[in-house]
């Protein structure tokens, strides 16, 4: 059932932020929305990293505090976190790198749908690698 189709979207009574029905932590103002806390949970608001209790954000998944510096959300799903989402290798660079324009073409097949730029330099360098080591070649052999 979508928002459109009666039912009440929760906002966070405290900063007025529209939240997911998931979240039991307001990730906008760091407050709990819908449940009950122990009176201790509330005292010991702390960074889960460094322990400071300066500008505070709760994450949505785990609940647990982290301050702005340590914004890691590990249990974020990997499909959300920009700590996994780093894209391909710059190891890919080595197939270019000794097989030339062939491992440039492998090479793009291999990261176009994480990183169509990427792939794009990948096939390029191949082609000019290609370029120089038969200019090289020609060099070498025709001296």
């Amino acid at each position: 059932m979508s928002k459109g189709e009666g039912q009440i979207p929760r906002i966070c009574p405290y900063c007025k932020n529209s939240l997911e029905e998931s979240w039991r932590v307001c990730p906008y103002c760091g407050n709990y929305c819908g449940m009950k806390v122990s009176e201790q949970s509330v005292r010991t608001r702390a960074c889960h990293v460094c322990g400071t209790t300066d500008d505070l954000a709760a994450c949505p998944y785990c609940h647990r505090w982290y301050c702005k510096v340590h914004d890691l959300h590990e249990c974020m799903p990997e499909s959300e976190s920009p700590i996994y989402n780093v894209g391909p290798s710059n190891l890919w660079y080595l197939v270019p790198f000794f097989f030339g324009i062939i491992g440039g073409l492998i090479a793009y097949v291999g990261t176009k749908d994480e990183d169509r730029d990427m792939a794009t330099n990948l096939l390029v360098f191949g082609l000019f690698w290609s370029l120089i080591l038969a200019f090289i070649t020609w060099i070498l052999l025709a001296g």
